[in-house]
């Protein structure tokens, strides 16, 4: 007995003592043990208390009520001749489709019911040569008639020139 006794270290000890525990199902209650008393509602009351004062701190003018969306104001898909698909289009008609301009490939639109301040042009590819591209200006253009609100060109890619194209447009005041 004696001898058992001296080959025991206090480490061994302790580790047979959390075994036991560990496979008892035994637990000893440490920090964590005040989450359970806090019920979910109160975590994300918490949370979210935190998040705000956080996000008030960093950006003291930010707030949702005064976000504005990033729909688009308008949209219109436009075959290569200058139909306007109205099936796919919105705010933009065929009478807003005012000339195609005296170089084929420009498009060249007027009487919007609001100013565009910006927008997205693609290429459509079931309307369009491969190695082309499209370019969306606001305001008017020497290639449209007086009044253009905004125009698009479709180019060659190689730079030889315009090219009719079909795309579509997106349109946002």
């Amino acid at each position: 007995m004696e001898r058992i006794r001296s080959k025991l270290s206090p480490g061994v000890v302790l580790a047979t003592v959390a075994l036991v525990l560990a496979l008892t199902g035994v637990a000893v209650a440490g920090p964590q043990a005040l989450v359970g008393s806090i019920s979910k509602s109160n975590v994300k009351t918490i949370a979210r208390k935190q998040a705000n004062r956080q996000i008030t701190s960093r950006a003291p003018g930010l707030a949702v009520a005064s976000a504005q969306s990033a729909n688009p104001v308008a949209f219109a898909q436009v075959a290569a001749n200058g139909t306007v698909a109205a099936a796919n289009s919105k705010g933009i008609t065929q009478a807003n489709l005012i000339n195609t301009g005296p170089v084929i490939g420009y498009y060249c639109f007027a009487n919007l019911p609001f100013t565009p301040r910006g927008g997205n042009v693609t290429l459509d590819f079931n309307s369009g040569s491969i190695d082309s591209t499209a370019l969306l200006g606001i305001g008017g253009n020497p290639s449209c008639p007086a009044g253009t609100q905004l125009f698009v060109d479709t180019r060659k890619t190689d730079g030889s020139g315009s090219v009719p194209s079909g795309f579509f447009l997106t349109l946002y005041r």
